[in-house]
C-alpha cells in the first residue's frame, strides 16, 4: 500500500515476511534505502496514513484484546498511543488538518464514531449508529489480565451475566476462538450477549494456537512459540491459566465450565478436549481441521509444511499426527456436540472424521449436520443450531456438578 507523504518527499508502504508480522517502511521519494519505522511497535500493523507534518504516521495494529491507533514518528520511530482503553477499532481516516476519525465497538456499543482533534488531542463521540442499545440489558464486559506458567502476561475478554451479583458463582462458557478483541459480542456463531442474558459468564482468552500462530497480535517471539506441535502445550497453558484467573475473580463456578469453538475456535476445542477433562461439555462448530494430514494430502501445492513448522507430511508424519485431534480422541471424556454444514468443504470432511472416530470409541457425541449450509449457518439452520446448543449447555452447566 505505497503512499506519498503530503510534502511529496517520502513514500511509506507495508512489508514483511510471509506468516510474520507486517511493518511500515519509509523510503525517500527520489530513491534510497528503506527504513523500518514501525520496528518499535512490535505488533502487526494493519494499516497506516500519513499525518500532515510528513514526519509521522498514524497506524492501526492488533495488541491482544485492543485494536489501537498509534502515532509513529519517522525521524526516530518513537510511538505514541492515540486511543485509550481496549476496544475494536476498524474503519478510520485522517483529515487534511490531522484530525483522526474512527469507528469503534466495545462491550456495550456497536458503531460508535469518534474523532481526535489534531490540535489539543481531545477525543469526541460524534455519532452512535445504534443508540437503542443504551436501553438494552447487557452483561458487563471488560478485559482481564493474568500470567501463564511461563510467566507471560496474557489478556482476555470476560463477559459477566446480565444482572451479575458479586459473590455468586456462575456457569462459565469458554469461547476458544483465538485473539478476539474487546468488541461488542453479537456474532451468532460465537459467544455473545445472548448467553449472558441466559445466566452465563463468557470468557475469550487471547490464547495462541498451533493453527493461528501467524495471527500476530503480540511480538514475533510470543507468536512463534505456538508454531508446530509444541504449540499445543502453549495453547493449553494459555487457556487454562486464564480459566483459573476467572475462577479466582469469583465469577465462575469451577465445577460448571463449558467449551465452545467455531471455525478456528473449533480447532482449539479439539486440542483442549484431548488434553484435559476440566470442561463439563464442549461444542465444536464448523471447526478447522481435526486431521492435518487430510488437507496436506488433498490440497494441491499445500502450504501446510511452512504453516505447521517446516516438515512435510512424508518426511515427518508424526508431526502431523501430534497436531491432529482425531489421533488423540481416546483421551476424550468430555460430552461433545458437533455441528457442520454439508457445503463446508474440508471442514465437513473433518467433522465426519471427528464424529466417526468418537462414535467408534464409544464417546458421548451428538452430531448436527445441516444441508445446504457452508461455513457458519444461516436462516432455519442457525435458529435450530442456536436452540440445540443452548439446550446442550443448559443440560450440563445449569445443574450442580455431581461429586467426583
Amino acid at each position: 500500500m505505497p503512499k506519498w507523504s503530503p510534502d511529496g518527499n517520502w513514500i511509506a508502504y507495508t512489508g514483511g515476511d510471509h506468516f510474520h508480522m507486517a511493518s511500515v517502511f519509509v523510503i525517500p521519494g527520489a530513491g534510497g534505502m528503506p527504513v523500518n519505522v514501525g520496528a518499535k511497535v512490535q505488533r502487526y500493523i494493519t494499516g497506516f496514513e500519513w499525518l500532515p507534518d510528513s514526519q509521522s504516521l498514524a497506524i492501526s495494529t492488533w495488541d491482544a484484546v485492543d485494536w489501537p491507533i498509534l502515532r509513529v514518528r519517522t525521524t526516530d520511530s518513537s510511538v505514541e498511543r492515540l486511543t485509550a482503553g481496549p476496544a475494536m477499532r476498524q474503519t478510520w481516516s485522517v483529515a487534511a488538518d490531522g484530525t483522526i476519525v474512527w469507528t469503534q465497538s466495545d462491550g456495550s456499543h456497536l458503531g460508535l464514531v469518534f474523532s481526535r482533534s489534531a490540535g489539543d488531542g481531545k477525543v469526541h463521540e460524534i455519532f452512535d449508529a445504534n443508540p437503542q442499545m443504551r436501553n438494552w440489558d447487557l452483561g458487563e464486559q471488560g478485559a482481564i489480565e493474568w500470567k501463564n506458567s511461563r510467566g507471560e502476561t496474557l489478556q482476555g475478554v470476560l463477559l459477566k451475566p446480565v444482572g451479575y451479583q458479586a459473590g455468586k458463582h456462575y456457569p462459565l462458557i469458554v469461547d476458544g476462538y483465538p485473539a478476539q478483541p474487546n468488541g461488542f459480542k453479537a456474532t451468532q456463531m460465537m459467544g455473545n450477549q445472548l448467553w449472558a442474558a441466559h445466566g452465563y459468564a463468557v470468557f475469550w482468552p487471547a490464547a495462541r494456537a498451533p493453527h493461528t500462530w501467524m495471527d500476530a497480535y503480540r511480538d514475533q517471539a510470543f507468536n512463534d512459540a505456538a508454531q508446530g506441535p509444541k504449540g499445543v502445550e502453549v495453547l493449553i497453558d494459555d487457556v487454562l491459566s486464564g480459566v483459573d484467573e476467572v475462577i479466582r475473580s469469583g465469577v465462575a463456578d469451577p465445577e460448571r465450565i463449558g467449551l465452545h469453538g467455531f471455525s478456528s475456535g473449533g480447532g482449539v476445542v479439539g486440542y483442549l478436549v484431548t488434553r484435559t477433562n476440566r470442561f463439563r461439555c464442549a461444542v465444536w462448530a464448523s471447526g478447522v481441521y481435526p486431521d492435518w494430514i487430510l488437507p496436506a494430502l488433498l490440497q494441491t501445492d499445500s502450504t501446510l509444511a511452512s504453516f505447521e513448522g517446516g516438515p512435510n507430511v512424508w518426511d515427518a508424519p508424526q508431526t502431523y499426527v501430534n497436531l491432529s485431534a482425531v489421533y488423540h480422541l481416546g483421551q476424550v471424556s468430555t460430552p461433545m456436540l458437533l455441528a457442520v454444514g454439508d457445503d463446508d468443504g474440508f471442514f465437513f470432511l473433518g467433522a465426519l472424521e471427528l464424529y466417526n472416530s468418537l462414535r467408534a470409541l464409544k464417546k458421548d457425541v451428538t452430531p448436527l449436520r445441516y444441508a445446504g449450509q457452508g461455513h457458519g449457518f444461516t436462516g432455519a439452520a442457525l435458529k435450530d443450531f442456536a436452540s440445540r446448543e443452548s439446550a446442550f449447555f443448559d443440560r450440563y452447566l445449569k445443574i450442580p456438578a455431581e461429586p467426583r
